[in-house]
This record gives structure tokens, sequence and C-alpha cells, in this order.
């Protein structure tokens, strides 16, 4: 299962895509989305989403004003 989150900064909301699902919802200030072992956390103050995956350890973090970030990227 896969986790992908998209801030959107003008429209003050996040794209919260969980396998099939989507999900938009207001992220003000902060919002955390948790799908099995892996979290999504989008900041709007600080325009950035970061990932983050217990059972990998893995962590990354996007600063870009329209941010998006994926365990299952690149």
């Amino acid at each position: 299962m896969s986790i992908h989150c998209i801030l959107d900064h003008d429209a003050r909301t996040v794209l919260v895509q969980v396998s099939t699902a989507e999900l938009r919802r207001s992220i003000l200030p902060m919002e955390t989305c948790t799908s099995g072992m892996e979290t999504c956390t989008c900041s709007m103050e600080r325009s950035t989403c970061s990932m983050e995956s217990r059972t990998r350890g893995v962590h990354r973090s996007v600063s870009t004003i329209e941010a998006s970030a994926s365990l299952h990227g690149r």
C-alpha cells in the first residue's frame, strides 16, 4: 500500500492518495496521514511535506510550494 501527498499552497489543501483512494482536505496548519506503516505530514506554515516509513526507515522531505512526496517514487 502506498501513500502519496501533494500540497497545494494556493488552495491551502493537501491531496492525499492512498492506493486508489483520493482525499482532499484542508491542512491548517498541519496534516498527518497514515497508511499502514507509512506516514505523510504536510505543514502549510512551512510549505513542506515529509514522508516516513517505519518499516524501511525512509524519510524524505520536500520544500517546494507545490510539494509532493512519495515513498514509491524514484
